[in-house]
């Protein structure tokens, strides 16, 4: 277990992320919510490793984490792998932080398997096992974040969706639409100058 602290409203109780993959629990000993809690939810990754064996091969995960070759992850690998998945979000966070608020209030589709390219590449990197497609699906992957952090490209949450065209006079999205005569009146009419 890794503990983090959780200071959130005068609340110092710890949180705690197993190496084998679960995610931070849903409430601290305090009980308080993760979603409430800005510490926990600041820590939170993209990905877990579970998520990393349901989209990933085991040898390509073993090749990149199992650095002495025993065919087995130790706790040490595992605690690495769950090191490199929180490196990766942090790395995606310095993307995406700089065109929209962090922490995100729902992570976008795509985050979880941009967060596990960036950790096979950087556990691949330490264990010297690195290939072309993983140097490949890092570079599709930083590329990416890089149009999400100019605005070329979106989160796809639903509070980025454009709102439809209305009417004069029709509210939308706080705004108030309204349509006008053009002037009457200027500074070059009735004698104004």
């Amino acid at each position: 277990m890794v503990p983090a602290r959780h200071q959130s409203g005068g609340c110092q109780q710890l949180l705690f992320s197993w190496a084998a993959g679960a995610r931070l629990q849903g409430r601290c000993r305090c009980r308080r919510l993760r979603r409430h809690c800005p510490a926990a939810r600041a820590r939170m990754s993209y990905a877990t490793y579970s998520d990393l064996v349901e989209r990933e091969s085991e040898d390509t995960i073993y090749a990149a984490a199992d650095n002495d070759r025993d065919g087995e992850l130790s706790a040490a690998e595992l605690l690495a792998i769950d090191k490199a998945l929180a490196d990766a979000t942090g790395e995606m966070n310095s993307y995406i932080g700089q065109r929209h608020d962090l922490p995100l209030p729902t992570a976008p589709v795509w985050a979880a398997q941009i967060c596990i390219d960036i950790a096979l590449y950087r556990l691949s990197r330490m264990a010297d096992a690195l290939t072309n497609e993983l140097r490949q699906r890092y570079a599709d992957a930083v590329a990416f974040l890089k149009r999400v952090s100019k605005g070329e490209a979106g989160l796809g949450l639903a509070a980025e969706a454009t709102p439809p065209i209305t009417a004069a006079g029709e509210i939308r999205g706080g705004e108030i639409l309204v349509e006008s005569q053009p002037r009457l009146f200027g500074r070059n009419r009735r004698g104004v100058r």
